[in-house]
């Protein structure tokens, strides 16, 4: 089998290593070209990290800085033997343009205002079924301002236009504000936390937010059949980790290769609209702003759990586009993270005043 898998793998352009036993057995010439010609034969734990050397699952996938390049990792296992997968974190420069951002913000600004001018008519004439659809319009402007929030982050990041400056964040205080506030506009499953009391990290705030967000929403609107939602924080010597698991559907092996694709999305009828795919690529370029990994993990019918890393030394950052050090958590702003997974009902005056 080992032999075989080789002789495969060999012919591959795409970077691949077979590991057995903590140990790289074989890999490709485009794996050597990366890892360097001696790889074969060294620990997994030397070459790739505790992250991934640690890792028990039988398939995962995560980013990993390498020669001060960033590769997206995707392994599985067969039979006691994992294949190994390196492909390069592509950088969009061609993501949207700016044009189009400050283009569709301003209609949204503009829907706004005019929805909150139809809406105080509406109330005046109690007009229960205007204020209905009052609620679904500004739904759609809510999951609109949520994919140019993701897109915004990503670009920023990946062109080096988004800048923060770390600041010490009570994450404790900002974690149970936030999953009390979600617990309030979602029905089930109730998110449940464990974070320990009084953890400071140095992070941006409102990046750690939105991270958290997308994670949180990302279990409502995919993981089918999930009954629970945990988040839970590892405070460790060198970094902090955030973990969110659910026991809902998991994620298929085929699709397990293109999560963090950008705009990767299933067009079945019944699907649609349910975000731009764009979620986790979010919380991958959040990850790496603060010095850190994510991994994920899932099984069919079991579940998922989305690992982040967040170093205790991200290092400096030059202030760009300023955030408060801690974020008040608005309903407003949370809205917007959950607008892909939250009723329309949710958008009626009584959670918008």
């Amino acid at each position: 089998m080992l032999q075989i898998s080789a002789d495969i793998l060999a012919l591959s352009t795409e970077a691949a290593l077979i590991l057995k036993n903590g140990r790289i057995a074989f890999a490709n010439s485009a794996a050597c070209s990366i890892l360097g010609d001696d790889c074969t034969g060294k620990t997994t734990r030397s070459v790739l990290g505790e992250s991934v050397a640690g890792t028990q699952a039988n398939a995962f996938i995560c980013n990993l800085p390498i020669g001060g390049k960033h590769y997206i990792v995707r392994v599985n296992t067969l039979d006691g033997v994992r294949a190994v997968f390196l492909s390069s974190y592509e950088r969009s420069t061609a993501l949207i343009n700016d044009a189009l951002v400050y283009s569709l913000r301003n209609c949204l600004m503009s829907l706004g205002i005019t929805t909150e001018m139809v809406r105080t008519r509406a109330e005046d004439a109690d007009d229960r079924d205007l204020l209905r659809g009052l609620a679904t319009i500004t739904h759609d402007c809510y999951r609109i301002n949520r994919m140019l929030s993701n897109v915004t982050v990503i670009r920023g990041i990946n062109d080096g236009t988004l800048f923060c400056t770390m600041q010490q964040l009570d994450l404790s205080k900002l974690l149970n504000s936030l999953v009390n506030t979600v617990n309030l506009l979602i029905d089930s499953p109730q998110v449940s936390i464990s974070v320990p009391d009084g953890l400071q990290i140095p992070a941006d705030a409102a990046l750690i937010e939105t991270l958290v967000l997308n994670l949180i929403s990302n279990c409502l609107v995919h993981a089918a059949g999930c009954t629970r939602i945990n988040l839970r924080v590892i405070d460790g010597r060198d970094c902090v980790i955030l973990s969110v698991d659910d026991d809902g559907c998991g994620i298929s092996a085929e699709d397990m290769s293109c999560v963090f694709d950008r705009y990767r999305h299933s067009f079945v009828m019944g699907e649609l609209g349910r975000g731009a795919g764009l979620g986790l690529t979010a919380v991958l370029g959040i990850a790496r702003l603060h010095n850190g990994t994510l991994m994920l993990e899932s099984r069919e019918g079991i579940g998922t759990t989305v690992r982040v890393s967040l170093s205790r030394s991200p290092g400096s950052t030059v202030e760009l586009c300023s955030h408060p050090a801690e974020p008040d958590s608005g309903m407003h702003e949370i809205l917007t993270g959950l607008a892909d997974c939250l009723p329309d009902d949710r958008f009626s005056e009584k959670y918008l005043g």
